[in-house]
């Protein structure tokens, strides 16, 4: 994983004087700068400028790129090879499109094959291609600059498509540990937002939304712009065909992206937004990890109820055991009382009671125990009358004492 800001470029171009152009432009040497510097305090002194003014003419500070060449496209290709396999990748690379043996658009094609992420920017004075067939082989992801070029063009250029990439891999980076995440539902669902919308930023969609099907409808598990309306997510949700023979759909409208595996997924607002088909894998990456946070979260959630069940298990088993004892006590105790000779028959009565109701609780928790303990339930097969015999019994009895009590 890439943790330095990635300034690495390429320049590809079979005339020497344009890479030493490119060189002198972006990677400009150190006694120049001096130079420069100087010029510029001296030129400040004479006119009596303000520091804070001289600050802000020089603007922010430049970045240091790292400039590699090559002057054809078989020889970049080795380049680009070279810098994945040391996990260094290129952020941009600067193209010429008329060049001997492989042009600039077969030689893009060629990268592709090996970098999909790569920014590409074709700068040339002129192409015998058209933007269709261009974007059909190098990307969407492809900037394109006429010559002849100025200094501050290449600077901007080069500016924007490294900070484009840059930010591209640390999505991807963020995207790829929200599955790692320990968080409730809540927490979730704001990181999951917040990562949504700049996918959707990234896409250059304005509004976006995930969501999971449950039995046959979708429910919106998070949502920006206008998809936090429920009306208009449950609008574009309905459109969604019952089985998508792609996991990518388009229209003039929408996009969006579906994982069969955990039925989840996003949809984008379009607005006509040519789609960076070099990104999609943003969102199907953010799509595999958003379904693994969301089960990850449901199962931990589980195993805490487990956890909780088991602790409570513990405690039950615990209390069982002792008031088995205390039961057992009061069951002894009437059955010794009631074996004297000299006893009331009344008060015989109670105590035949008060030991049948004894030994229906230690039954319960006998039974209790057992499903603590996890033992094999042994069914039985009972009447029904039968057991509407015994209620009636022991209402009977219970009734009979009851006005004994009364009427003593």
């Amino acid at each position: 994983m890439l943790k330095e800001f990635n300034s690495r470029l390429l320049v590809i171009d079979d005339e020497e004087s344009v890479r030493d152009s490119f060189r002198e432009i972006l990677c400009p040497s150190r006694e120049n700068n001096l130079q420069l510097s100087e010029l510029a305090d001296a030129a400040a002194d004479f006119f009596e400028i303000s520091n804070a003014t001289r600050q802000a003419s020089r603007g922010p500070e430049i970045i240091q790129y790292i400039l590699d060449e090559a002057a054809s496209g078989k020889d970049a290709l080795e380049l680009v090879k070279k810098a994945c396999k040391e996990n260094c990748p290129y952020a941009a690379i600067f193209v010429d499109m008329r060049m001997p043996e492989w042009d600039g658009l077969e030689t893009v094609a060629q990268i592709r094959k090996v970098d999909k992420r790569v920014e590409i920017v074709f700068v040339t004075a002129y192409s015998d291609h058209s933007i269709e067939e261009i974007v059909q082989r190098a990307g969407t992801n492809v900037t394109y600059h006429c010559k002849p070029f100025s200094v501050e063009e290449i600077q901007q250029i080069a500016t924007k498509s490294v900070y484009e990439w840059n930010k591209s891999r640390n999505l991807e980076d963020l995207i790829t540990i929200i599955s790692d995440i320990r968080a409730c539902h809540c927490q979730l669902d704001s990181l999951l937002q917040n990562i949504l919308g700049q996918v959707a930023e990234i896409l250059g969609c304005n509004s976006a939304l995930l969501a999971i099907k449950h039995d046959k409808h979708y429910e919106v598990v998070v949502a920006i712009g206008a998809f936090i309306n429920s009306d208009s997510a449950a609008k574009y949700l309905k459109t969604i065909p019952e089985k998508m023979e792609e996991s990518l759909y388009e229209s003039d409208d929408m996009l969006y992206f579906k994982l069969e595996t955990y039925d989840i997924i996003t949809l984008f607002e379009r607005h006509n937004v040519t789609l960076h088909r070099e990104r999609i894998y943003l969102v199907q990456l953010f799509l595999e990890q958003a379904a693994a946070a969301i089960r990850n979260i449901n199962l931990q959630q589980e195993l805490v109820r487990k956890e909780k069940l088991s602790a409570l298990g513990m405690s039950i088993s615990m209390l069982s055991h002792d008031l088995r004892n205390y039961i057992g006590n009061i069951v002894s105790l009437a059955d010794l009382a009631i074996n004297e000779e000299t006893l009331n028959p009344a008060l015989a009565e109670y105590l035949t009671l008060i030991k049948q109701s004894g030994q229906d609780g230690m039954e319960m928790m006998n039974d209790m125990l057992d499903f603590v303990r996890n033992k094999e339930v042994v069914k039985s097969e009972i009447k029904v009358e039968d057991l509407i015999a015994e209620v009636k019994k022991i209402c009977r009895e219970f009734r009979h004492v009851s006005k004994n009590v009364i009427d003593s």
